[in-house]
This record gives structure tokens, C-alpha cells and sequence, in this order.
């Protein structure tokens, strides 16, 4: 859980291990994984060095217009969200959720860098 990754290495790592950038699909997939990453990381911290290391995950979803959440892979509409109050703000695009705000999603910078966690099958997951 030492290493913090951009979206597009994360993807690219998934993708290398025959994953993909979990995707959370409704309240008990949320509670599962945040359940998992409170093991990982018992006091989760939000950008804590320049490096813009965050304790938190990207997820596999797009919101272009601040409104409206897209999945990455199938570019299909995103029916369940957990996002946090005040997000998303249109500030930026990429979703993460968040360690320091109970694992809720925020929208956050291609840039920023995040743990990784990766899903195969019918929800197969794997934290790195």
C-alpha cells in the first residue's frame, strides 16, 4: 500500500496484471472496499507530500461535465455514487474515493496519485 500511482498508471498496471480499475457499482460494493482499505490504511491522510500523494483509490469513472458520471471502460452512465458533499465541483474529472472523508468519492486531478485497486471478474478485488 506503499505505492501511489496516477490514473494512468494505475490503468496500465491493472491492465499488465489482466485487471481493471475497480469500478463500485452500489452501496454494498462500497461498504466492502472501504471496510477493505480501513485494514490497509487505519488513518488514511489526504495529500500529505508534494508529490500529491493521496490515501484513496481511483475509480474507473469520467465526469466530463461535472454532472453526469461515465465508466471508463464502456463509457455507460454510472447509476450508483457516493460522492461526497460539495462534489463533484467541476474542478477536475477523474473520481477517487477519498481515505480522509470515509472513503466517499470526490472529483480529483489526473495528476493526483493514489493507491491502486484492481477488479477482475464478478468483483475480484485487489489492493496494491
Amino acid at each position: 500500500m506503499k505505492s501511489h500511482l496516477i490514473y494512468n498508471d494505475s490503468v496500465a498496471f491493472c491492465k499488465k496484471c489482466g485487471y481493471r480499475v475497480v469500478t463500485i457499482e452500489s452501496k454494498e460494493e462500497q461498504t466492502f472496499l472501504a471496510s477493505q482499505m480501513k485494514i490497509h490504511i487505519p488513518t488514511p491522510r489526504s495529500s500529505y507530500n508534494n508529490h500529491g500523494d493521496n490515501d484513496g483509490f481511483f475509480l474507473d469513472f469520467y465526469n466530463p461535465e461535472g454532472n453526469q458520471t461515465i465508466r471508463m471502460d464502456n463509457k455507460s452512465i454510472v447509476l450508483f455514487t457516493i460522492f461526497a458533499d460539495g462534489q463533484p465541483n467541476g474542478m477536475h474529472h477523474y473520481i477517487a474515493a477519498m481515505g480522509y472523508d470515509n472513503w466517499l468519492w470526490h472529483d480529483v486531478a489526473k495528476r493526483d496519485r493514489f493507491q491502486t485497486v484492481c477488479e477482475i471478474g464478478i468483483k475480484e478485488f485487489y489492493v496494491w
